[in-house]
């Protein structure tokens, strides 16, 4: 079996690009789209993410021993969905259980998977849930949706091969990513297969219509970026439309905390995943 221990810190992008298991994707894995220094060590991965705070360089880093250990297993992590710069990265949680589709953040100018797209898919293995992290094109919101509209149909017509329950999926998103997610899954409304809920963190997207899906929402009350208000007030606004939802307010957190590990938002995605489940059962 191939090392777990491939990347540290002291390793440079240049490494992580020219590594032959990545090969095709490589630089999806981390978010380049705003330039960068090959030659820049993991440990300063945070820089790559100026929307984000609390990026964890040892985190990012077990991430992509975990990816790269995998893919030269010989599994098929990433699946290009057709336009370029366009795809999903898969993560396997029990065989046939439910799904969720993540879309990470980056203010539509990078894609943080790093930090809010792979931590989450992790963490919803844990809890026994499958996921899959979208690569989108960051060149409008417009394309970003629709990249997101792709993979809810890459989710259906590859179900049976990768093993994964479409039906009652999930869409999670941070930041730019919960705009897309919020309105795709208005959109899905319209489809024969709606999300049976969408989580959302840290957004000022502020929109309501009755076509939105049940949604739970996590902002950080010092968050200067997307007041929390704003996600509150469309919370209760979308409970009088009689769309369950449920906001959590995370004291003393900014903008782009991830999973808050450590943090007063810590398991907000548990928390949000239940909420999720509770749609599903209804």
């Amino acid at each position: 079996m191939a090392s777990d221990t491939k990347f540290t810190q002291e390793s440079t992008i240049a490494e992580v690009l020219a590594a032959p298991e990545f090969k095709g994707y490589a630089r999806y894995l981390l978010p380049l789209e705003l330039g960068y220094d090959a030659d820049m060590e993991l440990s300063h991965v945070g820089q790559l993410l100026p929307y984000h705070r609390g990026v964890d360089p040892q985190a990012a880093v077990g991430i992509l021993n975990l990816l790269s250990q995998r893919a030269q297993s010989g599994e098929q992590i990433y699946y290009p969905l057709g336009p370029q710069d366009t795809g999903v990265f898969v993560f396997k949680g029990k065989p046939h259980a439910p799904t969720a589709l993540i879309a990470a953040g980056g203010g539509f100018a990078y894609v943080g998977s790093i930090h809010e797209g792979f931590p989450y898919a992790l963490y919803l293995n844990h809890l026994g849930y499958n996921a899959l992290v979208l690569q989108y094109r960051t060149d409008s919101g417009s394309s970003a949706c629709q990249d997101l509209m792709a993979a809810i149909n890459f989710m259906f017509e590859h179900a049976q091969e990768l093993e994964l329950d479409p039906e009652g999926y999930a869409l999670i998103g941070s930041s730019a990513g919960a705009r897309m997610a919020a309105a795709v899954g208005a959109a899905s409304s319209e489809r024969a297969h709606p999300a049976a809920a969408v989580l959302m963190a840290y957004t000022g997207y502020s929109e309501v219509s009755a076509a939105d899906r049940p949604t739970y929402m996590v902002c950080g009350n010092r968050d200067g970026i997307a007041p929390y208000r704003i996600m509150q007030q469309r919370a209760a606004r979308l409970n009088e439309l009689g769309i369950p939802a449920q906001f959590e307010l995370a004291p003393g957190m900014g903008h782009g905390f991830g999973l808050g590990t450590g943090t007063s938002a810590a398991d907000w995605l548990k928390r949000a995943a239940a909420f999720w489940q509770q749609q599903r059962n209804k």
